[in-house]
């Protein structure tokens, strides 16, 4: 039989809910001209509002309904965070698409700097790519 925390709530615990996020919807902002992105994060606060750094336009806010409860057990020395539903601001970030391949180079190669690491990472992606598109071509010209 498994059990979980959750079930099992025992510190103290305190549920957080998420701030939400700002954007800058003016489409001729110089940060989106110039970044190629909407700004999310350079604001003057001006009577308690918001105001686009760049084109001093009103933000926008968008409510993000996510939740993080956070159970901590002092006797212990730990806490438990649990996540609650789905983040649809932009402070979530994505998962990094070849996280497995990192954590696994940086196990086969231990004794690499950093730098040296990185390069030798690239280069493993290159190669990786190179023979996966000779394998479709191979596949195609039969």
């Amino acid at each position: 039989m498994t059990t979980s925390r959750w079930k099992n709530l025992q510190g103290i615990h305190k549920v957080r809910k998420c701030q939400g996020s700002y954007t800058c919807i003016n489409t001729s902002c110089s940060f989106l001209v110039e970044s190629g992105n909407a700004n999310k994060s350079n604001w003057e606060h001006i009577n308690q509002k918001r105001i686009c750094f760049s084109c001093n336009q009103l933000a926008t806010y968008k409510e993000c309904p996510a939740r993080k409860l956070i159970e901590f057990l002092p006797e212990r020395k730990e806490y438990y965070i649990f996540h609650i539903r789905y983040y649809t601001c932009m402070t979530q970030d994505k998962p990094l698409r070849f996280n497995d391949f990192i954590i696994d180079c940086v196990k086969k190669y231990p004794h690499l700097p950093p730098k040296k690491l990185k390069h030798t990472i690239v280069g493993q992606l290159i190669s990786e790519e190179r023979h996966q598109s000779t394998d479709c071509c191979r596949k195609t010209n039969k």
